[in-house]
């Protein structure tokens, strides 16, 4: 019943991880002091 929206994150999280590999600009969570 929820394949479509499943596999539409599934393809959204595998394009953030293929720009992340290509070097894209990568904002960090944590604030280093």
């Amino acid at each position: 019943a929820h394949l479509p929206a499943r596999r539409e994150m599934l393809q959204r999280w595998a394009d953030y991880l293929d720009t992340l590999r290509m070097g894209a600009q990568v904002i960090p969570l944590v604030k280093v002091a």
